[in-house]
């Protein structure tokens, strides 16, 4: 709300965006704080990491301390075993608010099946949107748009 030039902010009702690996933690976080009423899922990785990275990628970072990803991106031994200690299928049941999937037919990285398997889990009022021209990195600009028209509806209609 905008009055008089400042921003009245209610940190009562929360409304979680996570992309990627984000939407993860977003999940977990949403399982443990009440004031979370709403969340948005943008092509979220909500896999375990065992089964995200795989066997072969897990046992070569135990071996040398890490890999670099087809993107380039530094996996080290740490963030594995960090990411180890949490399992979202075991908590995604205690998911019981409002939750908007938002994936890419293009996403070579976290492909729509991935949302598909929690969305059905889910048992809350929830809405899944699968658009044709967005990858992972939501490349297109006009997919863009579309996707924060898509989230600011959501959030205007649960955080009322």
């Amino acid at each position: 709300m905008l009055k008089e030039g400042k921003i009245s902010i209610d940190n009562t009702k929360v409304c979680l965006i996570g992309h990627s690996q984000g939407a993860y933690v977003s999940f977990l976080h949403a399982t443990r704080d009440k004031r979370v009423k709403c969340l948005v899922s943008l092509t979220g990785g909500l896999i375990n990491i065992k089964d995200f990275f795989g066997k072969v990628w897990i046992e070569e970072i135990k071996r040398k301390g890490y890999v670099i990803s087809q993107y380039g991106y530094k996996i080290t031994k740490k963030y594995i075993e960090d990411s180890l200690k949490y399992d979202l299928e075991k908590e995604i049941s205690k998911i019981k608010i409002p939750t908007l999937f938002i994936y890419g037919e293009g996403d070579d990285t976290v492909p729509p099946s991935e949302g598909l398997k929690f969305y059905k889990k889910i048992k809350a009022p929830k809405k899944i949107v699968i658009l044709k021209n967005l990858d992972h990195y939501f490349s297109n600009e006009i997919t863009q748009k579309e996707i924060l028209k898509i989230t600011f509806n959501w959030i205007k209609k649960w955080l009322k």
